[in-house]
């Protein structure tokens, strides 16, 4: 247990101090960040304002104005979580390509403990370092959108958080290390880690709107994790701006734009529940974690 412990340690201590591994674990957060100042923000904005005036919100424009801006940033929010998840989640993985090639990990063999215990080491890390950056960038979220006059989400609402992001991180672990298992050099890493940051903004609906895209690709895209999962914080986040924001507005628009960005998923008219998205969270974590330890089984047979 202790030799475990340090190892976990040791990979979270590797990841922390390579300051170029920080950047770019955070690079997918500031290009939604410069997306949504620059190009998407007020277009969003906007959006929500001219809905109102269509159906009939309340408030005077200033207020409009307000309150949209304020659904906005949560909106974006929920998505960098997200994101942060699999990007942290992947940085720290790649400790473990790093010392396979370097042949640290089978240096690693020669104590006491079993290789299963060994690569835990290394999910464990970057399950840990995922909460705490994530919770990290929550807090930091909430000052600024205390500045920006919006309110935090309640005591009761950051619990729910927390175990919402447990069952997210979980499911991102589980993705990384099973796409791990198809490289095995720094370079061919890096390569997946480009992919994998590229396209998460746009499994999770971020960079455009889930409403916004083919009916064909939306259809695909709901029933993905990262959907289920970027829908889960949205609504947590969400859920008292838009009351506030579409105060006056016929329940049945309010459906319709939430669907349409991605903050529930329906399907054939019925909403998903959290209840179901969490366990299609965990189901499917799982199974790519089944899958991957097998890979790492044969993969060990054709070594020997």
């Amino acid at each position: 247990m202790r030799s475990f412990l340090y190892l976990v340690k040791r990979n979270m201590m590797v990841y922390y101090r390579d300051k170029g591994n920080l950047f770019f674990s955070f690079l997918s957060m500031l290009i939604i960040l410069g997306l949504m100042l620059v190009f998407l923000g007020d277009m969003n904005i906007t959006a929500i304002t001219d809905l109102l005036d269509q159906f009939g919100g309340t408030g005077t424009e200033r207020e409009k104005f307000e309150h949209a801006s304020n659904l906005v940033v949560n909106w974006v929010v929920a998505g960098i979580i997200v994101v942060n998840c699999i990007t942290i989640a992947n940085a720290v993985t790649g400790i473990m390509i790093a010392d396979e090639e370097e042949h640290k990990l089978a240096a690693f063999m020669i104590t006491p403990m079993n290789r299963f215990a060994q690569i835990l080491s290394y999910t464990t890390a970057a399950g840990i370092m995922s909460m705490l950056f994530c919770s990290i960038t929550l807090f930091t979220a909430e000052g600024f959108i205390w500045m920006q006059g919006g309110s935090f989400i309640t005591v009761q609402d950051h619990i729910v958080f927390f175990g919402y992001l447990l069952v997210v991180v979980f499911f991102s672990v589980s993705l990384v290390f099973f796409l791990a298992q198809f490289v095995h050099s720094k370079s061919a890493y890096s390569g997946l880690s480009t992919v994998v940051g590229t396209l998460v903004g746009f499994l999770a609906a971020i960079y455009v709107p889930y409403g916004s895209l083919p009916e064909a690709a939306g259809n695909i895209l709901k029933h993905t994790p990262l959907f289920a999962a970027s829908s889960l914080f949205r609504d947590l986040f969400t859920k008292d701006i838009v009351k506030q924001t579409f105060d006056g507005v016929h329940n049945d628009v309010i459906l319709e734009y939430r669907e349409f960005m991605g903050i529930v998923i329906v399907n054939n008219d019925v909403v998903t529940t959290h209840m179901q998205q969490i366990l299609f969270l965990l189901i499917s974590g799982m199974v790519l974690l089944i899958f991957s330890f097998f890979m790492m089984q044969k993969r060990e047979l054709k070594d020997r």
